[in-house]
């Protein structure tokens, strides 16, 4: 038997939707999950990390000598696409960070140990990489709103 089935992408959420017939069968071989899209695509968000290290906790952690040690394993579980430091405006040490974030429940495990090794304070927000997209939805919000 020989079935019709359309699939159409939420580009918004990144969910498949598949008109199926109630009584086919998909079977999806595994070159078509490797080479095209899965039916269970991951979304990536990609995110800035800002990193704010008390220069107190900073001196200690240099004069214990794990300063380094300890940042580079905690951005090695982290695997940035780019990791950036600086003194903030405060004279903190402070790092900018940008990493692709699979999912919220992810945050966790990305703030605590700058908690727990710096006593750091953390920012987290997205950085859309095509802010072009967004151009449909700022001109209906000014439409909208604009008034």
């Amino acid at each position: 038997m020989q079935c019709t089935v359309r699939v159409r992408r939420d580009t918004g959420l990144g969910r498949f939707l598949i008109d199926l017939p109630r009584d086919c069968r998909i079977i999806v071989r595994l070159p078509f999950l490797i080479g095209c899209l899965s039916l269970k695509e991951e979304i990536h968000m990609r995110m800035l990390l800002r990193v704010s290290i008390p220069v107190q906790a900073g001196n200690a952690a240099a004069k214990a000598g794990t300063l380094g040690s300890r940042i580079e394993g905690i951005l090695a579980d982290l695997k940035p696409e780019a990791a950036y430091f600086l003194a903030d405006d405060s004279g903190n040490r402070s790092g900018s960070i940008v990493f692709d974030m699979k999912d919220t429940s992810q945050i966790p495990a990305i703030a605590e140990p700058r908690f727990l090794a710096f006593n750091a304070k953390v920012s987290l927000r997205p950085a859309p990489e095509d802010l072009g997209k967004a151009g449909p939805s700022i001109g209906e919000a000014v439409k909208k709103y604009g008034k």
